[in-house]
């Protein structure tokens, strides 16, 4: 069967199998393919068979922010063949049922569809075309976001969404008030710093605890410093930052 795979971070998070009835995608907790972007709407598009022909008709459910099938903005769109459709920052391949029979999912995406990405975000992409339908604003915290995604990165989770945070500086602070990362508020608006993350050779990153005997969790466990892999969950102040090495980057 056809089916709809859902990349976050560039890492595949759920696959939805398309059969003869109607999916709904968006933010609503009872969709059949859950987003969690600020962009999408809580029901943002519907896909079901081709009443047509062969492949699936996908419908926009007139979104706020639109639907966009390899970087054109769609409203009713026959999905014949493989696409790339994105919602905000979310990331959806479509598989029609040969491409979905014949290749196991992966786990990562694939190159094919991180070369799609890269040539959507080229400035050269003709007017009228691409994200310039959504409102200026979410535009910008779209494209800072996806930019944000494709370098090394914590996220820091919430119940309701994700911020994305690069890792592009050699230390970047994690605490409370004014700090590059922050997971609490400071007294009086001043800056404590409860952990680094410090970049080494490469793609390489630690968190380390800020003070002689200061601790942070990695995993569920306490540690004074940490040499983070893709996916370590690091709890701090009641919350949680993941860290993902960005799209393309494994």
């Amino acid at each position: 069967m056809a089916a709809l795979r859902l990349y976050r971070d560039g890492r595949l998070v759920e696959t939805l199998v398309l059969d003869d009835s109607t999916r709904i995608v968006g933010r609503a907790a009872d969709c059949d393919l859950l987003l969690i972007s600020p962009a999408a709407s809580r029901q943002h598009f519907t896909i079901r068979p081709n009443p047509q022909g062969k492949g699936h008709l996908l419908v926009d459910l007139d979104s706020d922010n639109g639907t966009f099938v390899s970087g054109v903005r769609e409203y009713t769109r026959p999905m014949l063949k493989r696409e790339i459709i994105q919602v905000g920052d979310e990331v959806i391949l479509y598989e029609p049922e040969a491409v979905a029979a014949k290749r196991r999912a992966s786990s990562q995406l694939p190159k094919w569809a991180v070369t799609t990405l890269r040539g959507i975000d080229r400035p050269s992409r003709e007017a009228g075309n691409v994200t310039n339908a959504i409102p200026p604003a979410v535009q910008r915290r779209i494209q800072a976001e996806r930019r944000t995604r494709l370098q090394p990165h914590l996220v820091l989770e919430d119940a309701h969404d994700e911020q994305a945070f690069a890792l592009d500086a050699d230390v970047v602070a994690i605490g409370l008030g004014p700090v590059r990362i922050q997971v609490g508020p400071g007294k009086k608006n001043e800056a404590t710093v409860l952990a680094e993350v410090v970049r080494g050779r490469g793609q390489s990153f630690t968190v380390r605890a800020k003070g002689l005997f200061a601790k942070v969790q990695v995993n569920g466990e306490s540690v004074a410093k940490h040499d983070l892999k893709p996916g370590d969950q690091i709890a701090i102040n009641g919350k949680t930052l993941r860290f993902e090495p960005g799209i393309g980057q494994t």
